[in-house]
């Protein structure tokens, strides 16, 4: 190499694709600014390729020993590890990760190592989308994550954009952190942003695809359905990513790239939807598989029928919040998720808050406000009666001259209610017609709560409670049942042994029968 560093390493990670290496190496040795200047250089890792690999990497290192590094590993390594392996041994200030069936388009070269001279100061992420967004201006700049996401979408995944600074690549530990997860490039790209990066994103098209039939030797829906919205996790929890960011990334990424594929998997289900799990509550991932025979279509007959019908449908499923369908289709995730009860929605709400116990029964009205304290809790063998109403949060500060939520209404913020916290509803308990239930209430296990009852405070077990607010009314049991009953685990009790002790289910109780009647139903 020369004795100045180059400004760009082109890092190509190669295995038995000899004829497609040649045709890349000849788009970027012929450019000027590779053969007239000293700012370019290759590297090529062979990943102990079978074919003669060799010989055409020799045909140009002989042509170039000055400005193309090989190195060839005495065993596969697996396609992830190389990646890091050939960035390692680039010596210019820029790398550049390059498929080797890539080619660079004439003079882009020139361009590609001007931005880079642009930036070279200030280091910014540089990102090649390649005309794969739609977009005039030649490059977006992205400050944080939730831009870039917004921006690139699951593009960030793709190696032929990726390129690190030299002095990022030593500094920011374990690269291949996640190579298990086959996108440790995608990983490197979030620390830096969560770091504070801004990114470049260049827009223009640069490269060109060879055209090849390519085996596809991974999972579509574990890479990009588990692994890739695995990696967004640790910034949805510490606030750097957008909630409604994330949900439309998803959105995009399982119609635009998960279920174009998903016909490799229609005959293997358990290597679908096994991996989609983060799809479990999202009304579109099932209203999507339902138009999947659309797709199909689309994909089969793209030269017969409009298929701007068909894409303009699928960017309105997120539209769809207040329509019937979406109410029917929460519905329909509600009950495939809670086969073990017999509740029922009558309004929509995030169901990843509500979890319900075995056998409870009843309508759920229940009234979120965005608060990530909102949760509620029902046990079971509960019975709800009609319109009992679950309130989350909701609550106005009324400490200061007004009630009114200035901070929404006129300063811009999407929530200004509090929340008490959990509502809590233990097992056994009986809710009681048009009872509203207020937040960070816990309902100990056996209550009664008489109808048209409002709930502020933590109801005793096995009190009947009622008014407004509720209040103890008197007790189902004297204190001595009391204490054999809260032996009872109801999350044990099954249909068979209910059966089987049919006999005392209707007993009353006393303190000379209860134990014997809990050891049974115990046993």
């Amino acid at each position: 190499m020369s004795e100045s560093n180059p400004v760009l390493s082109i890092c190509i990670p190669t295995y038995n694709r000899a004829e497609f290496l040649e045709k890349t190496l000849e788009s970027i040795v012929s450019q000027s600014v590779f053969l007239n200047t000293n700012d370019v250089e290759v590297v090529i890792a062979d990943n102990c390729s079978q074919d003669n690999t060799s010989s055409v990497i020799k045909k140009y290192t002989d042509r170039f020993p000055e400005k193309i590094i090989y190195l060839k590993n005495e065993v596969n390594i697996g396609a992830v590890k190389n990646y890091e392996n050939v960035l390692s041994v680039a010596t210019g200030t820029f790398a550049k990760l390059h498929n080797d069936y890539l080619l660079i388009k004439k003079e882009a070269l020139s361009t590609i190592v001007e931005i880079i001279k642009e930036n070279a100061e200030e280091k910014p992420i540089i990102f090649f989308l390649n005309g794969n967004k739609k977009i005039q201006e030649k490059t977006t700049v992205c400050k944080n994550l939730n831009e870039f996401v917004s921006h690139v979408s699951y593009f960030s995944t793709w190696i032929g954009g990726f390129g690190i600074w030299k002095d990022d690549f030593k500094k920011l530990p374990d690269f291949s952190r996640y190579h298990k997860l086959l996108l440790v490039q995608t990983d490197f790209l979030f620390r830096l942003l969560a770091m504070g990066k801004p990114a470049i994103v260049c827009n223009e098209n640069y490269f060109i695809n060879i055209p090849f039939k390519k085996n596809i030797d991974y999972n579509i829906a574990e890479v990009f359905g588990q692994n890739y919205l695995f990696l967004y996790k640790e910034y949805l929890n510490n606030g750097l990513l957008d909630k409604n960011i994330f949900q439309k990334e998803k959105k995009l990424l399982l119609i635009n790239h998960i279920l174009p594929y998903c016909i490799k998997f229609i005959n293997k289900k358990s290597e679908f939807f096994c991996f989609m799990k983060d799809y479990k509550y999202d009304w579109f991932f099932y209203l999507s598989l339902i138009l999947y025979p659309a797709l199909i279509i689309k994909n089969k007959l793209r030269n017969l029928l409009n298929i701007n019908i068909f894409n303009r449908l699928l960017n309105k499923l997120g539209n769809f919040e207040n329509n019937i369908f979406y109410k029917i289709y929460k519905k329909i995730i509600w009950r495939i998720n809670n086969l073990h009860n017999e509740t029922f929605l009558i309004n929509t709400f995030d169901q990843k808050k509500v979890t319900v116990g075995k056998k409870t029964y009843g309508g759920l009205k229940v009234y979120m406000f965005g608060h990530l304290e909102e949760k509620l809790v029902i046990g079971n063998y509960v019975s709800i009666a009609s319109d009992v109403i679950f309130l989350l949060g909701g609550e106005h500060p009324y400490e200061s001259f007004s009630t009114y939520p200035f901070l929404v209404k006129l300063l811009g913020q999407s929530c200004e209610t509090k929340t008490k916290g959990s509502v809590i509803v233990e097992d056994d308990v009986w809710i009681g017609v048009n009872s509203l239930i207020l937040s960070g209430v816990k309902i100990k296990k056996g209550a009664v709560i008489a109808a048209g009852s409002v709930v502020t405070k933590d109801i005793p077990a096995y009190s009947i409670v009622g008014g407004n607010p509720a209040k103890v009314i008197k007790y189902r049991f004297e204190k001595e049942v009391i204490t054999e009953l809260s032996k009872l685990d109801f999350s044990i009790l099954d249909d068979e042994i209910l059966i089987k002790n049919k006999e005392i289910i209707y007993q009353k109780l006393d303190k000379n029968n209860v134990k014997n009647i809990v050891d049974k139903l115990k046993n």
